[in-house]
């Protein structure tokens, strides 16, 4: 076969490559080896506060439909219950062995956000978006799986603050969550 031939059907053969590869079944969701229950707290550190709030119900949505997809069943967490005990105690561990023991859940998912205001670039306002996401069992919150990310976010307009930037990062907060809860589940389905 002459070699201008094969460097024509080169490219043809790796688009068929390609789309063989695209049609294949993707792997499914991890379910829970049973029905489990969920506490499921959400929280952001304001920059211009010194108490700690709640995230904007867009990625609350989000998340409880991710547990429901597992089988797993989304427990909210009252706001006054751990505001001021996480506005106190900053890390991690100390925040999920606190909605532990408040809670009376097989699972304990501690979702911390920290937005922080980068530059202006291109009429857009950038900002980054720190998480912490920790899945523990709720009966051992000293085993937490934890998983920190940062999310660059663009802003259209300058009064919008970090809420807003935490709610435009929802989406891959959302799939990292989903990585996060895929990983933790899959090693109890092999206990």
């Amino acid at each position: 076969m002459p070699t201008s031939l094969l460097r024509r059907l080169l490219p043809l053969l790796f688009f068929a490559l390609l789309m063989t590869s695209a049609c294949l079944p993707k792997a499914g969701l991890v379910q829970a080896p049973r029905p489990m229950s969920v506490a499921v707290v959400a929280a952001l550190e304001p920059l211009d506060k010194a108490q700690v709030v709640g995230v904007p119900d867009d990625l609350l949505v989000r998340i409880d439909s991710l547990l429901a997809a597992r089988d797993l069943t989304a427990v909210a967490v009252p706001i006054d219950t751990w505001s001021s005990a996480f506005t106190k105690g900053r890390t991690s561990r100390f925040r999920v062995a606190h909605v532990a023991l408040a809670t009376d859940t097989d699972l304990v998912l501690v979702i911390e956000t920290f937005a922080r205001y980068d530059s202006q670039l291109s009429g857009r306002y950038r900002w980054s978006v720190r998480v912490t996401a920790s899945l523990a069992p709720g009966d051992r919150p000293e085993d937490a799986v934890v998983r920190d990310f940062t999310v660059p976010v663009s802003l259209i307009y300058h009064h919008e603050k970090e809420a807003a930037a935490v709610g435009a990062a929802a989406p891959i907060i959302e799939r990292q969550v989903a990585r996060l809860l895929d990983q933790v589940l899959g090693g109890m389905s092999a206990e």
